[in-house]
């Protein structure tokens, strides 16, 4: 039944679809024309407001807490995403991709499948994820919760000789770079440190790299050590052709020790 004008609109059926004017206890659906919003059990706000309890998402079983999800028009397909918010301090909110049929089930979340990049706390990202935070300090966190000794957190920059697929790489390939970045006199992100790993050969089991560390005076960058894929180590040459190479204008080493005793063996170095 049907009844317009100020009066509740009540449409019951099969599917207990229920519509009732804004203000009437039990409002499940709420159109507001004037300001052009819609509620889901709540008074819009927004141009779409939904309410539900609120609380972590469900690990297990089929009945999910959150406020919306998102799923296959047909069912064939079991994937869904689900959406949230939490009901305890700091007060989030949650996004889980995961299988209708069971809640235990972990799938991806993608994030621009078709490129374009990704900011927290920025507006206008300027690589493909961008990270900022104003007038504090700015951490981000690889944590691993085990028992297992040898779980750890993991940063992997990772190089492949294809546009989609792996392909073995070759020699000479850039591997990855960090950059420690500040701002120059052009008012620029420019290097001031950084350290770079790249290909030394043709790859095997293992792929074979020489690692470089770099640092910048107020005008230059420069390699100050070179740590290769045999084992040697360069200090201002990047191909040492010693186990310990030093290179300079004045290649001096000084030992110097802190103790206030007499050890006859301080700022020694010893040979065996």
């Amino acid at each position: 039944e049907i009844i317009e004008g100020t009066q509740v609109i009540d449409v019951t059926s099969t599917e207990a679809f229920l519509i009732r004017k804004n203000g009437d206890a039990g409002d499940l659906l709420v159109a507001d024309t004037t300001n052009m919003r819609v509620g889901i059990g709540i008074a819009p706000s927004m141009a779409l407001s939904i309410a539900a309890n609120n609380g972590s998402p469900a690990t297990s079983g089929t009945t999910q807490v959150g406020n919306l999800r998102l799923e296959d028009v047909s069912g064939g397909n079991a994937n869904v995403l689900d959406m949230g918010t939490f009901d305890s301090s700091p007060w989030g909110a949650w996004l889980q991709v995961t299988n209708r049929s069971d809640l235990n089930e972990e799938y991806p979340l993608v994030l621009q499948p078709n490129g374009g990049s990704v900011g927290i706390g920025i507006a206008a990202p300027d690589g493909l994820l961008n990270t900022s935070k104003a007038s504090a300090s700015h951490n981000v966190n690889f944590d691993t919760f085990s028992t297992t000794a040898g779980h750890g957190a993991a940063l992997n920059l990772r190089h492949s000789n294809h546009a989609s697929n792996t392909v073995e790489t070759g020699d000479g390939t850039v591997l990855g770079t960090i950059n420690f970045r500040g701002v120059d006199n052009g008012s620029n992100f420019d290097t001031g440190a950084g350290i770079q790993v790249i290909q030394n050969g043709s790859a095997g089991t293992k792929v074979p790299s020489d690692m470089s560390l770099f640092t910048s005076s107020n005008s230059a960058t420069n390699t100050i050590m070179t740590l290769t894929s045999s084992g040697s180590v360069g200090i201002g040459e990047s191909s040492p052709d010693r186990l310990f190479h030093i290179k300079g204008a004045a290649p001096f080493i000084r030992t110097e020790s802190t103790s206030a005793g007499t050890d006859a063996a301080a700022g020694l170095i010893e040979f065996y």
